[in-house]
């Protein structure tokens, strides 16, 4: 199974922005996630159509299974 991190910023302009991490490990816990969006508005380091990334709105793991299809 793979893992996805899904956080949710507010940003400048008042929006919400979701930034996806594929492949994190399954036990990411509480303070790791809050430790990182911290991070990431502190550095300042995205800039999206919707602006800078300001605030901590939310985040969640999403549980993917992959099934392959043999096409011929």
């Amino acid at each position: 199974m793979e893992y996805t991190l899904v956080m949710v910023f507010k940003t400048s302009s008042g929006k919400k922005f979701s930034l996806y991490i594929d492949g994190v490990k399954e036990n990411l816990n509480d303070i790791e996630i809050n430790n990182l969006m911290d991070e990431i508005i502190k550095r300042n380091i995205f800039k999206t159509s919707k602006g800078f990334l300001i605030e901590k709105s939310s985040s969640h793991i999403l549980k993917q299974t992959k099934k392959e299809f043999i096409i011929s």
